[in-house]
């Protein structure tokens, strides 16, 4: 399971309230107070507010750039657009293209097929000069 700021109630008491659930109605599916829910999913939205300041903290202080490569791009191709992009917004990438290469083949595994990517990738440029792929 993936480690969240959310707890587990946080997100079951989200899920119900998405799926239309009155505080009133979760509260008894829950045998909790209407308080108690109410409290839960305040909590939650606090979290996804820290959450997402952090993520644009992160953003501003750790990324230079991102860009995206679409599907079906060559690998080495790929590897060409991430220099290009580097040298033309003034990033030294510690990378070389081979372990750019290597980075990307790791990165897509079996959605890489005869050297063509079948997904897109979110290039993330840090400012040390690494490289991370979503």
């Amino acid at each position: 399971m993936m480690r969240t700021l959310f707890t587990d109630r946080q997100l079951e008491i989200r899920r119900l309230s998405m799926a239309g659930m009155s505080h009133s109605e979760i509260a008894s599916k829950l045998c909790i107070t209407v308080q108690d829910v109410s409290i839960t999913e305040r909590r939650f939205r606090e979290n996804l507010e820290k959450a997402v300041n952090t993520i644009n903290l992160a953003k501003e202080s750790l990324m230079v750039s991102t860009f995206s490569i679409e599907p079906g791009t060559h690998i080495l191709d790929a590897s060409k657009m991430i220099m290009n992009y580097a040298d033309k917004n003034g990033i030294k990438l510690k990378d070389n293209t081979l372990s750019l290469l290597s980075g990307l083949r790791g990165y897509l595994g079996p959605d890489l097929k005869n050297g063509k990517m079948k997904r897109g990738v979110e290039v993330i440029l840090l400012q040390d000069g690494g490289i991370k792929y979503l």
